[in-house]
């Protein structure tokens, strides 16, 4: 079990264990040469996380929430793998799906305004909450959904700065599209925009 901001795999690292997540978020981070920290990931529930075949960690993982790990001997998760193609088969659809995400969300990066990032950000936060099942409430109540993380680490995550994530969170909200609760939790009160801003067709990045 690890606390929040609980350092699980530092970058450089020559960790002997992969894992699943059971619960909690993790944040996936790589230093840049300036010093400055850029998230690259986040990791739910039945995600992935380790370096399975490679020496050495390319990434910092760190504890967002309280997070519960399933965890497995690297050496030994390999020869499972080799031991049982139809697994071997299903990691590498796993990996192959995170790769056309990871492509998905240059896009996000690259060509989106600072408003259709912050939708797609949104959209990623809503999907992955609805994949897990959760957070749905009684019949005719919209559900609320929680950020994972600060609004400094989502203008980390998708390039903007905190006053950029402030404002275009704020331009969601005044044009109807959200409904804030607090700095963390939202509603959806306009699910066709969001998918319009977000190019809803992106897959999720983990």
């Amino acid at each position: 079990m690890f606390a929040p901001q609980a350092q699980i795999i530092a970058e450089g690292s020559r960790p002997r264990e992969v894992h699943m997540l059971r619960s909690g978020i993790v944040r996936l981070s790589k230093l840049l040469p300036d010093g400055r920290e850029q998230i690259v990931g986040l990791l739910q529930p039945s995600d992935f996380l380790g370096c399975a075949f490679s020496e050495s960690c390319k990434f910092t993982a760190t504890a967002l929430r309280e997070t519960e790990l399933c965890s497995f001997d690297k050496a030994g998760f390999e020869a499972l793998l080799l031991a049982h193609p139809s697994l071997e088969h299903a990691f590498l659809k796993e990996v192959l799906t995170e790769l056309d995400a990871a492509r998905d969300w240059m896009v996000v990066l690259g060509s989106k305004s600072g408003l259709e990032r912050v939708a797609s950000f949104l959209a990623l936060v809503i999907n992955r909450a609805d994949r897990l099942g959760c957070p749905h409430s009684r019949k005719g109540i919209r559900p609320v959904y929680e950020l994972p993380l600060t609004r400094v680490d989502i203008g980390s995550f998708l390039g903007l700065s905190l006053e950029t994530v402030s404002r275009q969170v704020s331009k969601l909200a005044s044009e109807g599209v959200i409904e804030l609760l607090d700095p963390r939790r939202f509603r959806i009160l306009d699910a066709t925009r969001l998918r319009e801003l977000s190019a809803s067709g992106l897959s999720e990045v983990g």
